[in-house]
């Protein structure tokens, strides 16, 4: 893998393997309810190859689990919509998030904040009473609270761009890898990531 490509895959991989180690521990202030919506987020942009719009507009009936692995329903560009299997390393750091976040229908993602009903996160709901999704403001926030507070410089779509390469470098045909980031055109993927990038470039 390319270096920076390497570096948020170890980095991702490191947190999720974290959250799913301390899954057992009570917490109930807003940073663990942050920490652990952040991890699961990132981990499955990273792991799926995820666009930020894609990610944010995840809702909880978009999961699908069973005995041969979980399913994620993407809703991406121009209305089409495309199931992925989620990553066996991801599954338990958004298990550990889906168990702070309950049931409640709505989005997957969701606004955390300072109100609390008990130790329970109360969260923001639309007019038609269903939790709505995170801002994408909050998406570039958790990338940076997850890689070091700026650290390391990564974008939403460095997640996605990892991905990627990863697939990529591991001998995935492009056509395979084209279909999984929802790409319409095959020419477009060999376009964008069969060859360096601009900080690729700009580094070397």
């Amino acid at each position: 893998l390319v270096g920076s490509e390497m570096c948020i895959r170890d980095r991702v991989e490191e947190r999720a393997d974290e959250i799913a180690r301390n899954s057992g521990k009570k917490k109930t202030i807003t940073p663990a309810y942050r920490e652990s919506r952040d991890a699961a987020l990132i981990s499955i942009m990273t792991g799926c190859g995820l666009r930020r719009d894609e990610a944010r507009n995840i809702s909880l009936k978009d999961i699908a689990k069973s005995d041969d692995g979980w399913l994620i329903l993407i809703h991406g560009k121009g209305n089409k919509e495309r199931r992925l299997g989620i990553p066996e390393w991801v599954i338990p750091v958004l298990e550990h998030w889906l168990n702070l976040r309950g049931d409640e229908p709505g989005a997957l993602f969701v606004g955390v904040n300072h109100r609390f009903a008990g130790d329970s996160l109360v969260m923001t709901k639309d007019y038609l009473g269903e939790i709505s999704p995170a801002s994408d403001s909050m998406i570039y926030r958790a990338i940076k609270r997850h890689f070091g507070g700026g650290e390391i410089d990564v974008a939403p779509h460095d997640l996605r761009r990892a991905f990627a390469t990863m697939m990529l470098e591991d001998g995935t045909p492009l056509r395979v890898v084209s279909k999984q980031l929802g790409h319409s055109n095959i020419a477009t993927t060999c376009l964008l990531y069969t060859s360096p990038s601009p900080r690729d470039l700009s580094t070397s």
